[in-house]
């Protein structure tokens, strides 16, 4: 009798730590585009099994039921939450609990001048293309981007699943909000998967987007339930990319009209409607005077005349607007930005 519960013992033990079958060290997405992800049906990954603590089956049922009626397949959902396997990463953690600080005024590096204007001179066409149909000042949505992610450098170290799993395992106060961007997350990239195909030529499930240690992602920063909502695409490809410059600026502008943005106007003043809409991309007035001082350097470094002049500065003070009709008149510079920053606009 010994030996036969010695040798159960031993089958169980071997089962448990069975290896990976042949072909599973495979990248993520890799695994999607060659179907390997599922096997007869069963996913591969089906060794690395959801995590059994009620905390994380709950996570997983939650998202679940909250996908019930969305149309997305189930399999869909249980291979995305298989494949990040129910870890907490602590780097998101301590960034959760030690978020980076909007630079004070006067503190903006000088590059973010310097790359802000070569990218309004890049991208001139669209911003007035964007101007003349959202009514959105060209250099605040210059200015949106480049404090967002430098004009696209920087836009995510994380896996987008991966941080807001972390939330929603980890952060009890931040968990419903986390479970439910988890199934906005799920929602984009199975909507998505075959304008992705047809455009990429290849499918990548939600585990491989990057982005912040909040979860937002793309050159704009959306989170995934913003992004669903606001997103335009605008070069009309058939996917709404968060890649995509034209895509990403339409997307922002749709986004601060939708949340009061007062169309051709001027004024940034604390309490305007502009402020406030700037305020609800991100709820810091820190870094609405980031996007304002920004913009008035660009501004400056562009060589471009202060529409506001001496006596319609006090008015706007006031709250009084002045048209974005005013912008028409700019001489746009044509000359390429010198490399060595002014002296005197670094003071």
């Amino acid at each position: 009798m010994k030996k036969i519960r010695a040798l159960i013992l031993s089958c169980l033990a071997c089962a448990l730590g069975r290896q990976p079958v042949a072909g599973q060290n495979i990248t993520a997405a890799e695994a999607w585009n060659t179907g390997a992800f599922f096997n007869q049906g069963r996913p591969v990954f089906a060794m690395r099994s959801r995590p059994k603590s009620k905390q994380e089956d709950k996570i997983f049922l939650y998202v679940k039921n909250y996908l019930k009626d969305s149309g997305v397949p189930e399999d869909f959902i249980k291979a995305a939450f298989e494949l990040q396997g129910g870890r907490v990463n602590k780097k998101i953690l301590d960034r959760f609990r030690k978020p980076g600080k909007i630079k004070k005024k006067g503190q903006l590096p000088r590059k973010f001048v310097e790359a802000g204007a070569q990218f309004y001179l890049a991208n001139e066409k669209l911003l007035e293309d964007l101007r003349a149909d959202y009514g959105l000042d060209p250099l605040i949505l210059t200015s949106l981007v480049g404090i967002e992610t430098f004009y696209g450098d920087f836009h995510g170290e994380f896996g987008v699943f991966d941080a807001l799993y972390t939330a929603a395992k980890a952060i009890p106060k931040r968990s419903q909000w986390a479970s439910r961007e988890l199934a906005a997350l799920l929602i984009y990239c199975y909507a998505n998967d075959l304008a992705l195909k047809w455009k990429y030529g290849y499918q990548a499930p939600a585990n491989e987007i990057q982005g912040s240690y909040a979860g937002a992602f793309g050159y704009g920063q959306f989170l995934p339930s913003s992004f669903n909502r606001f997103a335009v695409d605008r070069d009309a490809d058939g996917l709404k990319d968060p890649y995509s410059w034209p895509d990403t600026l339409a997307s922002v502008s749709n986004y601060l009209v939708a949340h009061g943005y007062d169309k051709n106007s001027l004024d940034f003043s604390k309490g305007s409607k502009n402020w406030k809409a700037l305020y609800a991309y991100n709820h810091s007035d820190a870094y609405v005077r980031s996007i304002l001082d920004l913009r008035e350097e660009i501004r400056k470094k562009l060589g471009l005349p202060d529409p506001l002049v001496p006596s319609q500065k006090k008015k706007a003070r006031a709250k009084t607007r002045t048209s974005l009709e005013d912008l028409k008149s700019w001489p746009w510079v044509e000359t390429k930005i010198a490399d060595e920053a002014e002296t005197d606009d670094e003071e």
